[in-house]
């Protein structure tokens, strides 16, 4: 399937994708066209061009862990990503502390819960940069769960050493 924003986000789970290279299949075709219109003889074989690039969702990001609690926590926020929380409330839905939820998150992924899920949004954030539909950083800041745009250039900045609009132009120049 090709990355169908409509259908591959609006799926449960979103779906992975991949997107074609809509630009080079163009220039490929007028290039076919100007050939035939000159006479030259229909190809004999077809031409195959590698596609743009893999489109991550939800279907193929799922992180397993061995401690069950991290689990839960990681689906619960993965699944709920685009609303804002806090640790205290993730451990009191999971039915324990904040020091005990922080203690196995740290045991289990090295990693306090607060950074790990921050990550989770960056990431996010980074799959919606690279979709055909310009989202600006205040749509990626509701979409991802960040709150604002600030917040998610200061988590851009910190875990990428960039900001959302560098990140899209290496995107679209790489």
């Amino acid at each position: 399937m090709d990355n169908d924003e409509t259908i591959c986000e609006h799926s449960v789970p979103t779906l992975t994708s991949v997107s074609r290279n809509s630009e080079q299949v163009g220039w490929e075709a007028m290039a076919l066209l100007e050939r035939l219109i000159q006479g030259a003889q229909t190809p004999a074989d077809d031409l195959i061009l590698d596609p743009d690039k893999i489109i991550a969702r939800k279907s193929t990001d799922r992180q397993y862990c061995s401690d069950a609690l991290v689990q839960k926590a990681v689906d619960l926020v993965r699944d709920n990503l685009c609303q804002q929380f806090n640790i205290t409330d993730i451990a009191e839905q999971l039915g324990v502390s904040k020091r005990t939820l922080e203690l196995r998150f740290q045991q289990s992924v090295k990693s306090s819960p607060h950074e790990f899920f921050t990550r989770l949004r960056v990431q996010r954030a980074q799959a919606l940069l690279q979709m055909p539909q310009k989202r600006t950083v205040e749509q990626i800041a509701l979409e991802c769960g960040f709150g604002t745009p600030a917040t998610v250039y200061a988590a851009f900045q910190r875990l990428l050493g960039d900001t959302p609009a560098g990140i899209r132009r290496k995107l679209v120049i790489g």
